[in-house]
């Protein structure tokens, strides 16, 4: 509840969840209402997709037979997709790439396809791939990685292993609006400085 009271008084236009392992989906979404991401979302001008988290892997059910949709600016997921950004070492007792395979495979197929024409009059750069690809879930593997025209960002801020404290502050992303994607990773707050 005290980190629903916070986020809803975070004074930005827009803010977007998307649930991870620590929440109740239920009692979270209606906590935040419009701020709960699940799916397809306009948000300032830009296209974003959110995957919550789900022990069953069902909320992946969405990326099944229609996939992703093309030219996104920003996936956010609670999982990584395998083998970016996702090696547990702290956490498991057999360290491992413990990502997602279906959504690695969707991200993937996303890279390999031609832009349809529908998808070329929606978004004016024409790729198919997401701009930007947001997650965290494996804290030990925080980082940035760009490659197929998709700068992955595992920006998990609490401790390697079972989440017990906060270790880093946020990662600041800035999305060109400008038709162009372009993406500026501003330097991540330390914990403690203030990030608002």
């Amino acid at each position: 509840e005290r980190f629903c009271d916070w986020f809803r008084r975070l004074p930005f236009k827009e803010k977007l969840f998307v649930r991870g392992n620590h929440e109740k989906a239920t009692r979270v979404r209606d906590m935040l209402g419009r701020c709960y991401l699940k799916g397809f979302r306009d948000c300032l001008g830009l296209r974003v997709f959110g995957l919550p988290w789900d022990s069953h892997g069902y909320s992946y059910g969405a990326i099944g037979a229609g996939g992703l949709p093309e030219g996104l600016d920003l996936l956010i997921s609670h999982e990584p997709p395998h083998g970016t950004l996702d090696f547990a070492s702290a956490s498991n007792s057999m360290p491992s790439n413990i990502g997602s395979r279906r959504l690695q495979k969707a991200v993937a197929e996303l890279a390999a396809r031609e832009p349809s024409e529908k998808e070329d009059e929606e978004c004016s750069t024409g790729a198919t791939a997401p701009r930007v690809h947001l997650f965290g879930h494996v804290h030990e593997a925080r980082g940035c990685e760009a490659r197929n025209g998709t700068l992955f960002v595992n920006a998990a801020n609490a401790n390697p292993g079972k989440a017990r404290r906060v270790e880093h502050g946020c990662i600041v992303l800035d999305l060109a609006t400008d038709g162009s994607r372009d993406v500026r990773v501003v330097e991540g707050l330390k914990v403690g400085e203030s990030q608002f």
